[in-house]
């Protein structure tokens, strides 16, 4: 399993979040849909057609456009000796144009468990991790304003695709950090020369994951017609679909 890869990162990187800064950051797209507390999604995830799992959300406020949301995550991915039991729990809070303010979760990964808290600032991310990882500098230092990513909180995609839905026809690219490596990442998205259907809800983009030490992966995103939101993501390397309910 590589770091970084979608959905399959190594159970170490689990226990790394994002690190983003909350200054200088870019106007995004207008949300067609602004959403209201009390909305609510869920996301299956499945390899080889078999339900390993989901992902769900729910939008708890709106405080001027800031939103904080309570999210689970609950998995049990395939590899050599059976299963990995994934759970995650917590709350993040984005600003109005989908940019990370604040995270806190609480994961346990086969039986073990650590509590993340992080809070995004113009010097950096500060961290209260227990148990702690010693090489994490705290602040932790970032460029720009990247949005946050981490890879089985499909939400978070999800709502920074909504974000940008005015940029939904033609090539574009979002800038990512990745909880697992902390390092920039960059997702790119271009409509797909195949795969389109007149009339549909959605319009499906090729969708490259790239960073420092990763190439590039190919996904395929099926994204709303009238919101950008994501409705389906499939990632044909790991026979892995992962789809809004």
């Amino acid at each position: 399993m590589n770091t970084c890869k979608w959905l399959m990162l190594p159970v170490a990187a689990l226990w790394c979040l994002t690190a983003l800064t909350g200054f200088s950051a870019p106007t995004a797209g207008a949300d067609p849909a602004p959403l209201a507390a009390g909305y609510s999604e869920q996301y299956t995830f499945r390899i080889a057609g078999k339900s390993i799992g989901t992902q769900s959300a729910t939008l708890l406020n709106v405080n001027n456009g800031r939103q904080t949301w309570k999210f689970s995550v609950d998995l049990l991915l395939p590899d050599n000796n059976g299963q990995t039991s994934i759970k995650q729990g917590g709350t993040f809070v984005l600003s109005k144009d989908g940019f990370p303010v604040r995270l806190d979760m609480t994961a346990l990964v086969k039986g073990s468990s650590r509590n993340e808290s992080l809070l995004f600032g113009p010097n950096g991310v500060m961290t209260a991790i227990n148990p702690a990882i010693t090489s994490l500098p705290n602040p932790i230092p970032v460029t720009g304003h990247p949005y946050l990513w981490i890879d089985d909180i499909i939400t978070l995609v999800s709502l920074e695709t909504r974000a940008n839905f005015a940029k939904q026809s033609a090539k574009y690219v979002l800038p990512e950090f990745s909880g697992g490596s902390f390092q920039p990442l960059s997702l790119t998205l271009q409509p797909s020369a195949d795969r389109q259907i007149s009339g549909a809800d959605s319009k499906v983009f090729d969708a490259t994951i790239s960073g420092p030490g990763i190439s590039g992966s190919v996904l395929q995103f099926w994204l709303s017609n009238t919101t950008g939101a994501v409705i389906r993501i499939h990632d044909k390397v790991q026979n892995l679909e992962i789809a809004r309910d």
